[in-house]
């Protein structure tokens, strides 16, 4: 292993895929605006009780349990169906990087994505989201990188700055 070379071997664990969901979820304008709106519906039940009917209290507390309690909820049980259903994630895939782009294997069949097919990536304090597409992520749970993990994330900027495809780096304002 070069210094522009990394190999490693990384499965998946529901508590990533979680967190996965979550930044899908939530870190967004459509996420945000969920959040703001339950916010919201709480606060003007507490503020208007007293001038609104039961029903429309009962609505606006419903309104704020939708986005606040039932999506996380409903998210948490979406990970643990992926977990069990998508033997995909139940294995460990293999993962090659190097200044051309990155390998992934799994099970004998290998995918190469070139830096410049890259869409996006985002690393958080527990996982690396490489996005091929839109839709389309392979997830790399930082947990599974040991020792590794710094050269990782060394190698992960540095293709960042090379190319112009978005990079959210929540990890740098994390970091131990």
């Amino acid at each position: 292993m070069s210094g522009n070379h990394l190999e490693m071997d990384a499965g998946m664990n529901k508590k990533v895929m979680l967190g996965f969901l979550f930044y899908n979820g939530y870190v967004s304008p459509a996420g945000f605006a969920g959040i703001l709106v339950g916010i919201i519906a709480w606060i003007f039940a507490g503020l208007y009780h007293t001038k609104l009917g039961v029903p429309a209290i009962a609505v606006l507390i419903l309104i704020g349990c939708m986005f606040l309690l039932l999506k996380p909820w409903m998210l948490y049980i979406q990970a643990g169906s992926i977990m069990k259903n998508e033997s995909c994630y139940r294995k460990p895939m293999h993962y090659s990087f190097d200044s051309q782009g990155i390998v992934i294997t799994q099970d004998n069949e290998n995918e190469f994505l070139s830096w410049n097919k890259v869409k996006k990536m985002v690393l958080t304090a527990s996982m690396l989201a490489i996005y091929d597409t839109k839709q389309h992520a392979f997830i790399l749970p930082l947990s599974e990188a040991g020792e590794e993990k710094e050269r990782l994330l060394v190698l992960i900027r540095q293709a960042a700055s090379e190319n112009k495809w978005k990079f959210k780096d929540f990890y740098k304002n994390n970091e131990r």
